[in-house]
């Protein structure tokens, strides 16, 4: 096993590769799907109404990251996507809600190889079996978004503490094929 130093917001932590590649049962990066908790302090009706409906999206999952901004009417769509078919999707519910007068869609697709889908599959399970994240796959699509490009990994997303951001972020940098994890997991109380 290789060891590698990963920095991460200027911490330093040590990581070594793991060969978590069984798919548990039960796991799916769509499901189960019960949202316990959302983070919305501040959110206006449209910002509200936009979050909900881009987290329902059928194809929507764990490894698909999707953001927006709005103002004044105007919807920037921003992330990561393993479907071309989601970037659009996510366009056609923007432009659906009230008080919408233009949609900008920066959404990029990702690139979808074997080796990427190794790695996507293993930090899945490395993450999503762990006992002290298991709370976390009780939302639709996660509430831990792991978003794999080239042997980068990039963790997004809301957890509950400062604790869980840190072993996600562990985790994933100890997967065999990460070369690099970055955690913009943001905790939301």
């Amino acid at each position: 096993m290789g060891m590698r130093l990963f920095l991460a917001t200027g911490t330093a932590v040590l990581c070594s590769a793991l060969a978590t590649t069984h798919w548990v049962p039960g796991l799916s990066q769509y499901g189960p799907l019960n949202v316990t908790r959302d983070c919305s302090v501040g959110m206006n009706t449209l910002e509200l109404d936009m979050r909900q409906a881009l987290r329902t999206l059928p194809e929507f999952g764990v490894f698909d990251h999707l953001a927006y901004r709005v103002g004044q009417g105007v919807v920037t769509l921003s992330g990561e996507v393993m479907a071309p078919d989601l970037r659009y999707l996510a366009e056609g519910v923007a432009w659906t809600e009230s008080g919408v007068i233009s949609v900008q869609n920066e959404i990029h697709v990702l690139t979808v190889s074997p080796a990427e889908n190794e790695l996507r599959k293993a930090v899945f399970v490395a993450i999503y079996s762990d006992p002290v994240l298991q709370p976390y796959t009780r939302t639709s699509g996660g509430m831990i978004h792991i978003v794999v490009e080239g042997h980068r990994v990039i963790l997004e997303g809301e957890v509950s503490s400062k604790t869980d951001a840190e072993r996600a972020l562990r985790i994933a940098c100890a997967v065999a094929g990460a070369a690099a994890a970055v955690s913009h997991l943001t905790v939301c109380y």
